[in-house]
């Protein structure tokens, strides 16, 4: 049945061939259908397959830009690396070259110190050479002048004993012959020799005792002269004037009774000194000890010692001078001799035995307190405290152990001391001291590091080396290592300290 809207009206049947178009026109819609879907299915297929190229071009893109980003970060990282690596090398040659400045300043600066110190030493060395030549000088000065004062005072003494001398010789010579013509005439007339005067004179004094024999003994005494004193100038003209002649028959006599008496001392003296213990504690009598003859002359050499003048001695510095030349001719008159210890008591013995452990550094006599301990004004340090006592004796004076003791140190100062130094260690009642030694000379130790030495032994020479104005010892105890320092005079008193002489 056909389509056809009016009902009833049957449709012709078809034919066979329109039947095979109709399939054929069925068949060919559904191969259009088919190949429309196909192309459709293609057409997507393809939509697809764009649209995957274009999702692998996006992401290759992608990929590509990421590339080039990370190679970009890359480069940039390896350009920032760079150069923070030459900021790096730049700072660590600016940081060389700022060290190398600073070393070359440093040592610029610590060469100009070295040399500002150099030259600050030698000035002070400088200045203290001349002050040691100036203290020199003035101490030669001083001691020339002591002596040219001494040299004229003896020369006026000299002058003076002459004119004396010569006096005498005149009054012998005029009262000469009526003295042998009234013994000549007492002996004929058959009298007896008048004995000889023994009334005290100015040249025998009667404070003056005779030894030996008893006979007057011409005595040399000092006379002063009478009247206004006379002036330099006529003292030297009399001492280079000739003095008057004397007969020397008459100059023997007095040195002949003077040389008899010394040689009978000489004979009776040690005769009469040789007894022994027994023979002495036997013997029932005495022997009377009478003074020396040599005694009094030395007595009165002493009495007419020479004296300074006042204008002299008015100098504080001239008149320690003087006291130095005057101790050190005492020291060279009068040397440091032991008594023998086998005496016929043995007294001198026994008192040796008892001698004490502690001397004093200079002998008696030989030395005067120039500063003591404490603070003082020092000509090189100003107002400081002084460490030692300074013990001012001429150069070359012995200085001595002042007990049992080894030697610690030799050498050079140290501690701010001046050259030389020496150093001793002492044990005295289970304390141990050490004695420092300053200002001598190195010719003038005597002694070496390690060596054993006894108290009173010679140890060094007196000498002026270093911070000095003039001869002395600078004389310290210590109580330890440590610098620790005590009066010296304190610590010798405490300790019983004895001259030298005393150790014998």
């Amino acid at each position: 049945m056909s389509g056809s809207a009016v009902p009833g009206t049957p449709a012709p049947p078809l034919t066979r061939r329109q039947l095979r178009e109709a399939e054929r026109a069925a068949e060919a819609a559904r191969l259009h259908t088919a190949l429309e879907a196909q192309r459709a299915d293609e057409a997507a297929r393809m939509r697809a397959a764009e649209e995957a190229v274009a999702h692998s071009r996006a992401r290759l893109r992608a990929a590509e830009e990421a590339a080039r980003l990370r190679a970009a970060e890359e480069s940039a990282a390896q350009t920032r690396a760079a150069t923070e690596r030459a900021a790096a090398q730049a700072a660590a040659e600016r940081a060389a070259q700022e060290q190398a400045v600073q070393e070359r300043l440093t040592r610029r600066r610590a060469a100009e110190k070295a040399a500002a110190e150099r030259a600050a030493a030698e000035r002070a060395a400088a200045e203290q050479a001349a002050a040691e030549r100036a203290a020199a000088e003035r101490v030669a000065a001083e001691q020339a002048a002591a002596e040219r004062v001494a040299a004229e005072q003896v020369a006026a003494e000299r002058a003076v004993a002459e004119r004396a001398a010569a006096e005498r010789a005149v009054a012998e010579r005029a009262a000469a012959p009526q003295t042998r013509r009234a013994r000549a005439a007492k002996v004929a007339a058959g009298a007896p020799a008048a004995a000889p005067d023994t009334t005290p004179t100015a040249e025998t004094p009667a404070d003056i005792p005779m030894v030996g024999d008893q006979a007057p003994t011409e005595v040399l005494v000092r006379r002063a002269p009478s009247g206004p004193p006379a002036s330099r100038r006529a003292l030297r003209e009399q001492s280079t004037r000739p003095a008057a002649p004397q007969r020397r028959s008459r100059g023997w006599a007095p040195r002949a009774a003077v040389l008899g008496t010394l040689g009978a001392l000489t004979i009776v003296g040690p005769l009469t000194g040789l007894a022994g213990a027994d023979e002495v504690a036997s013997a029932s009598q005495t022997v009377a000890t009478q003074a020396s003859l040599l005694e009094h002359l030395d007595a009165a050499a002493a009495a007419a010692a020479l004296v300074a003048p006042d204008g002299l001695l008015a100098d504080r510095t001239a008149a320690s001078r003087a006291a130095l030349m005057q101790t050190s001719r005492a020291n060279e008159r009068h040397a440091l001799t032991c008594a023998p210890l086998d005496g016929a008591n043995g007294v001198r013995a026994a008192v040796t035995d008892r001698e004490s452990a502690v001397v004093m550094p200079v002998a008696a006599g030989a030395y005067r307190l120039s500063s003591s301990y404490g603070f003082r004004n020092s000509p090189f340090t100003g107002y400081s405290q002084h460490l030692g006592e300074d013990f001012a004796a001429p150069k070359g004076t012995p200085i001595y152990a002042v007990a049992d003791g080894t030697v610690e140190y030799v050498g050079v100062g140290k501690d701010g001391r001046s050259s030389m130094l020496v150093i001793l260690k002492h044990e005295i009642d289970g304390e141990t001291f050490y004695t420092w030694h300053v200002h001598m000379y190195p010719n003038g130790i005597r002694v070496t590091e390690g060596q054993t030495v006894r108290g009173g032994d010679v140890i060094a020479e007196v000498g002026s080396n270093g911070n000095s104005t003039g001869p002395h010892l600078h004389f310290e105890v210590h109580t330890d290592t440590e610098g620790t320092t005590i009066d010296p005079l304190t610590w010798l008193e405490e300790h019983g300290a004895v001259d030298v002489s005393a150790r014998c």
